[in-house]
Order: C-alpha cells, then sequence, then structure tokens
C-alpha cells in the first residue's frame, strides 16, 4: 500500500506541475496601436465590466471546494485515520484525506483567476496610447485564460481523469480487503470529481464569446488584426472528496 499510495501520489503532482506549466494564449488583437482610441476604451471597458461581472461566482466556488477539500476532505478524514483501529477503514481516510490536500493545492497551481474580477487589468498604468494599447491586449488574454480554465468543466479529459483517479482511490483501499469501503470511496470520490468539475462557473467561456463578436468587423468574417485561437483548456487535476 505504501508503494501504491506513493506512487499515486507522485502522479497527482505530475499532473498538478504539468497545468501549471501551461503558456498563456496570445491578445485577440495583434495590433492595437492600429486601433483608434475610443475603440482601445470600448473594448477595454467591456472588458472590465465582464470580468468584474465573474468575480463573485468565481469567489465562491472556489472559497466553497476549498473548504471541503480541507475541511471533511483532509481534517475530518486525518482525524478518522488516527481514530479508526480497522485496517480497510483506515486506508479509506487516509485515500481521501491526500486526495482531499491534493484538491485543495490543485486550486493554487491551476488558480480560478476570475476570482480577482478586473483588478489586475485595472492595475496597470493607461497614461499613454501605448500603455492603453498593451493593457487592452492583457485584458484580452484574461479573457482567454479563464475561458480556458472554466471550459474544463465540459473537457472529456478532465472527466476520464475523474473516472481514473476515482477507481485508483477504490483499488488502493481494495487492497486492503475493504471491499465495500473501497465501493464508497471510488464512488464518493467520482461524485466529488464531477460535481467539481460541473459546479465551475461557465460565464467566462460566453464572454470571450460575446467579446469576440464585439470585434469581429462587418461582414462577418475576422479582420486581420485579430485571431480566433485561444488556448486549450489547461489541463489540470481536479480532485473532490466525499462529503
Amino acid at each position: 500500500m505504501k508503494r501504491s499510495g506513493s506512487t499515486g501520489v507522485l502522479c497527482l503532482t505530475a499532473l498538478c506541475l504539468f497545468a501549471c506549466a501551461t503558456s498563456a494564449p496570445p491578445p485577440l488583437t495583434r495590433d492595437a496601436a492600429a486601433l483608434t482610441d475610443a475603440e482601445i476604451a470600448r473594448r477595454t471597458d467591456f472588458i472590465e465590466q465582464r470580468l468584474d461581472a465573474r468575480k463573485t461566482p468565481a469567489e465562491i466556488w472556489h472559497w466553497s471546494w476549498l473548504a471541503i477539500n480541507l475541511g471533511p476532505g483532509v481534517a475530518l478524514n486525518t482525524a478518522l485515520a488516527v481514530t479508526e483501529d480497522a485496517k480497510e477503514e483506515r486506508s479509506a481516510a487516509i485515500v481521501q484525506a491526500v486526495y482531499g490536500a491534493v484538491g485543495a493545492v490543485t486550486q493554487y497551481v491551476d488558480p480560478m483567476k476570475a476570482r480577482y474580477g478586473a483588478e489586475p487589468l485595472r492595475e496597470l498604468p493607461d497614461e499613454t496610447r501605448e500603455q492603453r494599447a498593451l493593457k487592452l491586449q492583457r485584458g484580452e488574454v484574461m479573457l482567454q485564460e479563464n475561458a480556458a480554465r472554466n471550459a474544463q468543466r465540459t473537457s472529456w479529459v478532465m472527466h476520464v481523469g475523474t473516472v481514473v483517479v476515482s477507481a485508483a482511490a477504490g483499488l488502493i483501499v481494495y487492497a486492503f480487503g475493504g471491499k465495500t469501503d473501497a465501493a464508497i470511496t471510488g464512488g464518493s470520490t467520482l461524485l466529488g470529481g464531477e460535481l467539481f468539475l460541473w459546479t465551475t462557473p461557465s460565464g467566462p467561456v460566453h464572454d470571450l464569446d460575446d467579446y469576440r463578436a464585439l470585434i469581429q468587423p462587418p461582414g462577418g468574417s475576422p479582420g486581420p488584426a485579430t485571431s480566433r485561437g485561444v488556448a486549450a483548456p489547461m489541463a489540470r487535476a481536479g480532485f473532490s472528496l466525499r462529503f
């Protein structure tokens, strides 16, 4: 069990590091300096309004799941692991505590940046035209990063990963002969993982679509100043516990 548990933790850590290494997408407006002052202001205002609108839902999601992972996930299961006499129940508690800790860590390794709203954007200087153009481009990157992060709720890679992690949790407990505990551990981890994904706010994805429509020139085709590409959703390890 020690070897299996250690291997599982190493795999989860590797997934976290992979998520952290994902590069930022390029701005949608390639030559922001070519836009008029009024257009730069219009686009920047739109981005700031949408970023601010998503702050509260993202904060609620982040702090709620952090409380679940650290409370029932880590604290409660750690207490059970210390007090339980049966090795089957103790192993189930240890597995759940480990996954709770990993789940909490991944919320910071691959953070929900939407919970900061437009504050990071407003902190950028905008006294000169060049600064305002760079600010617009930074706002576009933020929109794309938030959309990519929140699009993970519908990513098949993330859902398959949840199934694999849940199966691994159940098998580790099963190795100690806890058939019932293995089923409970695997099932509850799967349920928690799916809830973790599906409760992710979807607003930023719609914001990016709306912004693309906003900057699309008359005629329906994207102009040379924009790029419709956006970074694919970052792979991440999202592990949630029974609660």
